[in-house]
């Protein structure tokens, strides 16, 4: 898998990265992947693939995941690739997933509106001016480099346990799988209790994959409504 220098994106987890929202402390990423296997990801294939073999040639029955039947190639390589891009993004945490319960943990979403109706509740609610531009955006970034009406969607839920869920009082998820373009988008957003977790803690936590640029300052001071933090992550678009 090969992350992606896509410069809305960039953008949009800049403005996301241990955002200040009141109560809460907001991180953030929305983050391209190809499909394409590195040197790394052949051997993960390798080892995954005959590790579902292995465990659907043990089922007694020709069972079903979020990903398709699993007796299909394509089923195990999606969950595949999802598992290459979590250890992508969180290389301190070892992802693998049961094919036969992947239920578990991951459910496929059937309708892009309702999707797209859930993150925007949830970040209208935590995100101040997240409807004065942000969501613009957001949404126009995803449907230029995705083109997510032709995606299948996944959303992940990771167990209580799991590390990349400390501190954490809720977050969301999502993946974006394009086919054709063999490309995938992972969309993440958590939400910390400041009592919890210190800014400078979260910046620390995330292995972020583009630098944090100063030079679209913005004198007028806000994006989109969005205050005084976020002003040197400025977007470079008309609303």
């Amino acid at each position: 898998m090969k992350y992606l220098e896509i410069p809305s994106f960039a953008h949009l987890t800049a403005v996301l990265t241990a955002r200040d929202c009141g109560d809460i402390i907001l991180t953030g990423r929305v983050e391209a992947y190809s499909c394409k296997k590195a040197g790394t990801d052949k051997k993960l294939f390798k080892e995954l693939s005959e590790e579902y073999e292995r465990e659907v040639g043990s089922s007694p029955v020709q069972a079903t995941s979020p990903f398709g039947p699993v007796n299909e190639a394509f089923s195990r390589r999606v969950l595949i690739e999802m598992t290459c891009v979590l250890n992508m993004c969180f290389p301190d945490y070892d992802f693998k997933f049961s094919l036969l319960k992947a239920e578990e943990n991951w459910v496929r979403e059937t309708n892009f509106f309702a999707l797209q109706a859930n993150i925007d509740s949830t970040l209208a609610a935590a995100l101040p001016g997240y409807d004065n531009g942000f969501r613009q955006m957001l949404w126009e970034s995803i449907a230029s480099e995705m083109l997510p009406q032709e995606c299948d969607l996944y959303q992940y839920f990771p167990d209580a346990e799991c590390e990349i869920m400390q501190d954490c009082i809720w977050s969301f998820n999502y993946f974006f799988y394009n086919r054709r373009m063999r490309r995938i988008l992972f969309f993440r957003c958590a939400a910390s209790s400041k009592l919890a977790v210190s800014i400078g803690d979260v910046r620390k936590s995330i292995d972020m994959n583009v630098p944090m640029d100063d030079s679209d300052y913005d004198e007028d001071g806000d994006y989109g409504g969005l205050d005084d933090d976020v002003k040197s992550h400025q977007f470079e678009m008309e609303y």
